[in-house]
């Protein structure tokens, strides 16, 4: 009898990359969304939602596969970034 090799979690997880390019073509569904019609879009597709609504906030750098990052300071959402 042979030995199955053990599979972990992080065996059957997606690539970074492969998780990345499912979030990035999310973006085009949350343009023009108000922001709590993004946030309820976001729960619903299980992704982080960042949102950027004022001039003076920072946005960090690390980068993150499962994340959008949006834009609402005219009050909808004028941009989205996958990361």
């Amino acid at each position: 009898m042979t030995e199955q090799p053990s599979t972990t979690s992080a065996d059957s997880e997606p690539s970074f990359e492969v998780q990345l390019a499912r979030t990035k073509a999310l973006e085009p569904d949350f343009l023009g969304l108000d922001v709590a019609e993004a946030k309820l879009l976001a729960t619903q597709l299980g992704v982080h939602l960042r949102v950027i609504d004022s001039e003076n906030q920072p946005v960090t750098a690390d980068l993150r596969s499962n994340r959008i990052t949006v834009d609402a300071r005219t009050g909808v959402i004028t941009e989205a970034t996958a990361g």
